[in-house]
């Protein structure tokens, strides 16, 4: 049985929190979403909750344990991988080089690797804040060409899928724009800008649009030992049969406000190899 993992941490990282505290209208539509799918009393439950670990996560997971991800995934794929000093991460759907961010704690450290997002403002934010890595305000599908591109407020709501649109607007949260962005494979990213290092771990976060990324790789010739992928759609099952068929184990899942995250998979050859003998 696959494990469950309850690390809530705070609706926004310590370097957000103060804006986000004054976003009044974000705050309203993010709570008023929670009430209309899990009632009045859960919602305040759990709101509860994240403002009581705001000053745990602003004292302690950030400074102390220097986790940036929302549910603490990048501590969990740290310590399966044996915190290696240097590696390199591909990261779909990357949205902002810090806030929520599963790859800052590992380019701190002095990784490297492939951030992609098609929201431009967040590509800059990339640009500025990581110099070392490579940078693309691409989408990632298995489908080459063009698709339109739906920016959110928040941001990290921007998604590709339409029936995610649908879905944000029955919520209340706003679409600000709509754009239309280069859609590449996976596959094809690979065979361009990774060269000698191997890639230590996948990171996919698209919003709806998770197993159209997967698919669009090749995994007979690129398998990371871990693929870290957002859960929080109907494709649930779908993503866990797809890559359990690529030969990797669903290790961990994550949770928020009581529902899946995120999934961790890790490759079984190296869960078998090096993960089980430690």
């Amino acid at each position: 049985m696959t494990p469950r993992v309850c690390l809530s941490r705070a609706l926004t990282s310590p370097t957000e929190r103060s804006a986000a505290m004054f976003n009044v209208t974000a705050n309203y539509r993010i709570i008023s979403s929670k009430i209309r799918d899990v009632g009045f009393l859960k919602t305040s439950y759990y709101v509860l909750v994240q403002l009581c670990r705001g000053p745990y996560s602003f004292l302690w997971t950030v400074p102390f344990l220097k986790s940036y991800s929302q549910c603490r995934e990048d501590t969990i794929i740290d310590t399966l991988l044996n915190a290696p000093e240097r590696g390199m991460y591909i990261d779909i759907g990357a949205c902002d080089p810090e806030r929520l961010s599963n790859t800052k704690r590992f380019y701190d450290r002095g990784w490297s690797g492939i951030n992609i997002e098609p929201n431009y403002d967040g590509f800059l934010k990339f640009r500025r804040h990581r110099p070392r890595d490579t940078n693309l305000n691409i989408g990632i599908a298995e489908n080459p060409g063009e698709s339109e591109f739906y920016r959110i407020d928040p941001a990290s709501r921007s998604t590709f899928s339409y029936q995610e649109v649908l879905d944000c607007r029955r919520k209340g949260f706003h679409v600000r724009s709509k754009h239309t962005i280069e859609i590449r494979r996976l596959t094809d990213v690979v065979d361009e800008f990774v060269t000698e290092k191997a890639v230590e771990f996948l990171s996919v976060d698209t919003e709806g649009w998770n197993l159209a990324v997967l698919k669009s790789n090749d995994w007979a010739s690129f398998r990371p030992k871990i693929v870290c992928v957002e859960v929080t759609g109907t494709d649930h099952a779908e993503i866990v049969d797809f890559l359990s068929n690529k030969d990797y184990t669903e290790f961990t899942t994550t949770y928020l406000f009581g529902n899946p995250l995120n999934c961790i998979f890790v490759k079984n050859s190296y869960l078998t190899n090096d993960v089980a003998k430690r």
